[in-house]
């Protein structure tokens, strides 16, 4: 058939190239290790975000939906790394990918969760009664669904606790 090419055929391909096209081969895995660290900036960048949090005023199921969400972040970064390396085999990526998509899937409300109740933080330090800045919140969050690409985040799965600006 007119598909993709088997695994053992795409690592054929690369050990081809790099033998007959060297420069190509470089450009190619210079472009793999340029993706890679885009994606470990980016993670870097989240995680800094994620950890600068006062988490002393969270109740217990609050304190344990945050402790997943950060475990989940940490399980998603060490996934995308292995997926990304090229030791990783294509077979390895196939089964990488699968558990990334499961693990995004739990991690997507938690996030949304977060940053609504970041979003209700700003409200509240910016004079904001508690239902004045849960109003502000949702009023940001469905201004970011208005203004999001669909199919891409913030869709799908109810949300775990629904935060709430009262302690």
């Amino acid at each position: 058939g007119g598909g993709f090419p088997s695994p053992a055929e795409q690592q054929a391909r690369m050990e081809e190239m790099k033998k007959t096209d060297p420069k190509h081969y470089e450009e190619l895995m210079a472009r793999r290790e340029e993706f890679r660290q885009n994606i470990q900036n980016a993670f870097s960048q989240k995680a800094a975000a994620l950890l600068d949090r006062d988490t002393s005023n969270l109740d217990e199921k609050e304190k344990a939906q945050y402790e997943n969400m950060l475990s989940l972040m940490d399980e998603t970064w060490k996934l995308t790394e292995k997926m990304t390396s090229p030791d990783t085999s294509p077979e390895e990526r196939r089964e990488i990918r699968h558990t990334l998509e499961e693990t995004t899937t739990e991690l997507r409300p938690l996030l949304e969760d977060e940053r609504n109740q970041r979003f209700i933080e700003l409200g509240l330090t910016s004079g904001y009664t508690a239902e004045e800045a849960e109003t502000f919140a949702k009023y940001i969050d469905e201004t970011i669904q208005a203004t999001s690409m669909p199919g891409g985040g913030g869709r799908g799965g109810g949300r775990p606790t629904r935060p709430t600006a009262t302690p």
